[in-house]
């Protein structure tokens, strides 16, 4: 099943939507959010259904996106949508015992909205 979704401004808005397809038994397989394409496969009953968490960064190196995708594969978390230059990495769950989020605080998680904002701001130049 192939769904769009218009421009991502609010993060936690689009975990939901996409959350809200994985209650109903999707697994999301592919994302693209430069032209709001998801993709979702049904699960058979009892499949372990990951959870999708997002985060917006970009890198400069190559060696510090791959320390940056080991820390959340380190963590239970592997980058199904994502490259070091593009801002939106998107990760789902390995396992059910991965923690719920990939941010331990607060603080982490509100700095991913001032690097998004840093990027719209820089595209409106």
């Amino acid at each position: 099943m192939i769904l769009y979704k218009q421009c991502v401004v609010n993060i936690q808005k689009l975990e939901n939507w996409i959350d809200e397809y994985r209650r109903q038994g999707y697994r999301l397989i592919k994302a693209n959010p430069n032209i709001g394409r998801y993709e979702f496969a049904k699960s058979k009953e009892g499949d372990f259904l990951p959870k999708v968490r997002i985060d917006f960064r970009t890198f400069d190196k190559k060696e510090a996106y791959q320390d940056y995708l080991s820390l959340f594969e380190d963590s239970g978390w592997r980058c199904l949508y994502g490259s070091r230059s593009n801002g939106f990495q998107y990760f789902e769950q390995m396992h059910e015992n991965a923690s719920d989020d990939i941010f331990s605080d607060s603080i982490s998680k509100a700095a991913r909205y001032k690097r998004l904002s840093t990027m719209w701001l820089i595209e409106w130049e």
